[in-house]
């Protein structure tokens, strides 16, 4: 009985404790599960204030606590009877210890409650700093599901990255949220529950679908929750949208292969080597042709093998101030390194190079540009420098450079001479010290931005330290510097050039009259533009005035006779292709009166560096007097000719009809006298006898001269058998073989053809037999084609070198020969005469049908004064 109240005590606090503990055992955020994402504010729980809820609690037990000691010291006193006093001593007992551990309880309790409320007042801050943590995250979705995998909270960033508000997604199972077509369909969002409830997380990238139907990709973290027992009590997801990233990383894989391709087939050399075994890991296409390495050779190299050995000791150098972190970039420290080739060849090249990670290596990117052709052309840069001052100090010309202010910075050893100045004297003074005070002020317009020249049509001067004034020219040039426009002046001293030009011009005035004089017409041909000038010589000759002539050679080639135009388009042609450096040929050209003049035209090619013809110089000069009196000799040589074939066939027949037969009757009377004399003096008869032999000879000379006049056979039987007749009495007289082929069936010629031919038959005999040395001489007389031809060839030494040249030059060789050609140009027929050491051909030709022209033709007029 003593124990009950103890026991009661002890039972009540007992609850007490278990009533706060059960307080105190709620989830902890930090302990085993995360903290439910909520949607909206949770409705805060009223509670009681700790004193209160004490006093309630201990209030409580000493209200039953005295209740069970009164009644139960009732119910023993009642049934067990004793003092009164006894009873209400024990009753009293009791109540003061119900008192004191009332008093206890209501401590212990307090304490409790207090210690509920603050852990409370904890859990509820803790939740809505959760709360407002979620809703504050806009770019994760934050929310719980239940066991079954069905959504119980949604924050804002669940709505803004899926699209979907809260009402349309809580209640329902995660599979909402998944894509039918994708890698992770509605199955496997089930899948992925039991993995993160079996292995305790669940992770994964995925895509999902948003309300309006469109796909993101989503990482996916699911972690299950769970009670201190174990028990499952739903899962936490947490999704980020990693469709940027995930575009990130589509973009960084085409920078990849954009780089890969950029590497490969990037125009400069590169390679990647090992900045700690220093081997070379890749190199593009570029490298291997330009250093000549295959690919697998190159990648089994260092940077080392591919540097002279002397470099080394920098490269390393640089490549430790990298592995000590001093440096980003060894090879900054030499701009330009030297390469070698794999066939030993060296190369300067310029680098750039960085320091990247390759294949989880750190490494070295290198962009080799061979600039071995720049160094080389720098080198002869600086030289061409150095060859520049050098003829700005040797050059003849003074050479000034000017300031922009107008001051001289620059003054060479030329300027010194020509203006008497030292160097040093001018330098930083005004360019106006070196002009006359008269150009001073018109200066100050010379240096401009374009290039000026100075003395050629304007005058220009210099001024001399001893204040002379001379003449001269003046280029200047701007160029631009950094420190602004600068003006080369180049100056010339033109003393002498203007009396040279003046001396010049007194020649060309003095050739101009010799010019005139000699009437020469100058013209030339530009071979590329196809355009010809003359001069105005040229077109007097043809009675031109300047506005009547094209310079389009095919417009002038229009003024060429006929009969002319062929030979003047055959030598263009062999002048323009380089076949002929020169010429000389005659043309007739029609003149304004509308009659043919002579020309007689020379012409040089002029060719260029590559000797390939340019253009045509030449020069026409009018020669018709000079054949016009040609052809009036012709005529009257022609009539000289007739009238001495005349005269001869006169002393032929006085010869034949009288000489002759005075010597026949002679002989006759000699005769006649020696038979009269017969027995006489023997003497006497001697001296008739030689007479008489005397008389016969000169009968046969007489003959003999006769027949060489004019042959009577000629006017009788004609040409053939007069030529036949003749050759057989000159080999017979000559003893040279003299052979023929003539033909007999040709009709009669005129007397002038067959007299012409005859004659030049005569004077090819007449050589061969004084001149050729010959034994054998063959002479041909035919018609056909259309003319007569006649033919002497004999087997002698032929002509003399001296004699041919002449010839060759068209130069008077003989008489003879001259004859012949003049009787057959009257007869519009040629001679050809061909000799060498073989023997000499003389042909001669005239058309058939055409007879010499005779003194009495009308078209022949003979001056009186011949």
């Amino acid at each position: 009985m003593g124990r009950r109240p103890a026991d009661f005590a002890s039972r009540g606090l007992g609850e007490v404790n278990n009533l706060a503990n059960a307080m105190a055992d709620r989830p902890a955020p930090a302990a085993q599960e995360q903290p439910p994402a909520v949607s909206a504010r949770p409705r805060r729980r009223r509670l009681v204030a700790p004193a209160r809820a004490a006093w309630r609690v201990s209030a409580a037990y000493v209200a039953v606590a005295m209740a069970w000691i009164v009644g139960t010291d009732l119910i023993v006193a009642w049934v067990f009877g004793g003092p009164p006093r006894v009873h209400h001593l024990q009753t009293a007992k009791g109540a003061a210890f119900v008192l004191a551990t009332g008093a206890a309880l209501f401590a212990i309790a307090h304490y409790a409650l207090r210690r509920r409320a603050r852990i409370h007042e904890e859990l509820l801050q803790e939740r809505e700093r959760y709360r407002l943590m979620v809703e504050a995250v806009a770019d994760y979705a934050i929310f719980l599901l239940d066991a079954e995998g069905r959504i119980t909270t949604w924050n804002p960033g669940a709505e803004r990255i899926t699209g979907r508000p809260a009402a349309g997604v809580i209640g329902r199972s995660l599979d909402c949220l998944c894509t039918h077509d994708a890698s992770v369909p509605a199955a496997e969002a089930r899948r992925a529950l039991e993995i993160a409830r079996e292995q305790g997380a669940f992770s994964a990238e995925c895509p999902l679908v948003r309300l309006d139907g469109a796909t993101f990709w989503a990482a996916v973290h699911i972690t299950p929750v769970r009670r201190s027992d174990g028990t499952l009590t739903g899962y936490v997801n947490v999704t980020r949208n990693i469709s940027a990233r995930k575009a990130a990383e589509t973009a960084l894989a085409a920078h990849a292969e954009q780089y890969r391709l950029m590497f490969a087939a990037h125009p400069l050399p590169m390679f990647v080597y090992d900045l700690e075994t220093l081997r070379i890991l890749a190199v593009n296409d570029a490298a291997v042709a330009h250093y000549g390495y295959a690919r697998e050779e190159f990648t089994s190299l260092t940077v080392g093998d591919i540097r002279p050995a002397e470099d080394l000791p920098r490269l390393l150098a640089a490549i430790e101030e990298v592995r000590a972190g001093r440096s980003s970039t060894p090879l900054a420290l030499a701009k330009v390194w030297r390469h070698r080739r794999k066939d030993g060849s060296i190369i300067h090249v310029e680098i750039t190079s960085h320091v990247i990670t390759f294949e989880g290596r750190l490494a070295e990117l290198v962009l080799s540009n061979d600039v071995t052709a720049r160094l080389r052309t720098e080198h002869e840069l600086e030289e061409s420098r150095a060859r520049l001052a050098g003829m700005i100090a040797s050059a003849m010309d003074a050479i000034i450079t000017v300031s922009p202010e107008g001051r001289i910075v620059v003054f060479n050893h030329a300027a010194e001479q020509m203006f008497g100045h030292a160097a040093e004297a001018v330098l930083d003074q005004p360019f106006t010290r070196l002009l006359p005070p008269r150009l001073a002020a018109a200066s100050a317009g010379w240096f401009g931005t374009a290039s000026l020249r100075l003395g050629a049509s304007e005058e220009f001067a210099g001024w001399r330290a001893d204040g002379e004034e001379f003449p001269a020219e003046a280029s200047i040039a701007p160029t631009a510097t950094a420190g602004g426009t600068h003006f080369t002046v180049i100056m010339r001293d033109v003393t002498q050039k203007r009396r040279a030009d003046e001396a010049l011009a007194e020649s060309r005035r003095l050739l101009q009259v010799a010019v005139d004089t000699a009437r020469l017409g100058f013209w030339h041909f530009d071979i590329a533009t196809r355009a010809m000038t003359v001069s105005t010589e040229w077109k007097r000759q043809l009675g031109l005035e300047s506005t009547d002539l094209s310079t389009d050679p095919e417009i002038l080639i229009r003024l060429v006779h006929p009969d002319d135009v062929a030979v003047i388009r055959r030598a263009r042609q062999d002048l323009e292709s380089g076949r002929t450096r020169s010429l000389e040929l005659e043309f007739r050209a029609r003149h304004r009166d509308g009659g043919y003049r002579d020309i007689r035209a020379s012409a040089v090619v002029h060719l260029d560096a590559s000797g390939t013809p340019v253009r045509i110089f030449g020069t026409n000069l009018d020669i018709t007097s000079v054949r016009d009196a040609e052809r009036t000799v012709r005529r009257l040589s022609a009539h000289i000719l007739r009238l001495q074939d005349i005269e001869r066939r006169r002393i032929a027949r006085e010869l034949h009809d009288t000489t002759a037969q005075n010597l026949a009757a002679l002989n006759m009377n000699l005769a006649q006298l020696d038979r009269a004399l017969a027995g006489t003096d023997p003497a006497h008869a001697r001296l008739i006898e030689e007479t008489t032999a005397l008389a016969d000879l000169a009968v046969q000379e007489i003959r003999t001269i006769s027949y060489l006049l004019h042959p009577p056979l000629l006017d009788a039987l004609g040409l053939p058998r007069a030529a036949q007749d003749y050759v057989e009495g000159f080999s017979a007289r000559s003893g040279i073989e003299t052979s023929t082929d003539i033909d007999d069936t040709m009709e009669r010629l005129s007397d002038e053809t067959e007299l012409a031919l005859f004659r030049v038959l005569q004077e090819s005999l007449g050589n061969v037999h004084r001149h050729s040395g010959a034994t054998h001489a063959h002479v041909r007389l035919s018609a056909q084609g259309g003319e007569v031809a006649l033919t002497i060839s004999d087997d002698g030494h032929g002509m003399d070198t001296s004699t041919r040249d002449r010839m060759r030059r068209r130069a008077t060789v003989g008489v003879g020969i001259t004859g012949m050609t003049e009787r057959l140009e009257q007869l519009g027929g040629t001679l050809q005469i061909v000799s060498s050491e073989e023997g000499t051909t003389v042909s001669a030709s005239v058309p058939l049908g055409r007879a010499a022209r005779s003194p009495a033709d009308p078209d022949e007029v003979i001056p009186d004064s011949l």
